[in-house]
């Protein structure tokens, strides 16, 4: 499976290791039948330690009662969050604003601030 962002890391000298998958949709619907895969690859490398997996969408998905295992999060709160951090740490990098930019456009217009 091609997940849009995995993040691992080991967790001690047996091979574990601890495991983030993020589905990130911004304008599409979850497809019947496409976390599990994703479930199972965490799982799979994570070798016995913990996984944590998240549903990330601008609104609400029918997936989120699907898939109880993931956790369901919204573009605006990551956003948002995103946002206070780079008020404190600041943000000089033009490509990586004109990308910000274009999520925001979108969650506004799809009505993602109000969900």
């Amino acid at each position: 499976p091609r997940a849009d962002l995995v993040f691992q890391w080991p967790i001690g000298s047996d091979g574990r290791r601890a495991v983030v998958v993020i589905e990130a949709k911004l304008g599409a619907r979850v497809g019947d039948y496409q976390l599990n895969p994703y479930r199972e690859y965490a799982r799979k490398i994570a070798r016995g330690g913990p996984t944590a997996l998240i549903l990330l969408t601008s609104t609400s998905d029918k997936a989120e009662r699907r898939y109880r295992s993931w956790s369901p999060v919204r573009w605006f709160a990551v956003m948002r969050r995103w946002e206070e951090a780079l008020a404190v740490e600041g943000d000089d990098d033009q490509e990586f604003c004109r990308i910000r930019s274009h999520i925001w456009a979108y969650i506004i217009k799809h009505g993602g601030v109000f969900h």
